[in-house]
């Protein structure tokens, strides 16, 4: 599958796939605009994303999506679930 990951993160982040950094970057005090983007490639199996969120003030807001390279819902075949956070 070749398609986009797509992000909404507010403060800080730092994003591993597969145990390699796509990206780590600093935003203070901006809003959500839903531009974090990165191309993403998929082979059958499981896939491991990990996102770190900072978060300067208020809630530390998170979303992800993936979409086709044309911006459209993935095959119905990807699916996805979120683990627990631990400390």
């Amino acid at each position: 599958f070749e398609g986009h990951l797509w992000l909404d993160l507010e403060d800080g982040w730092d994003v591993w796939f597969d145990g390699q950094r796509l990206s780590r970057e600093r935003r203070r005090g901006t809003a959500i605009r839903g531009d974090v983007r990165f191309d993403l490639t998929l082979t059958p199996g499981e896939h491991l994303l990990l996102v770190l969120v900072e978060d300067l003030a208020g809630a530390a807001a998170f979303g992800a999506r993936v979409t086709d390279r044309a911006n459209r819902a993935p095959p119905a075949g990807i699916v996805a679930r979120a683990l627990p956070a631990r400390r």
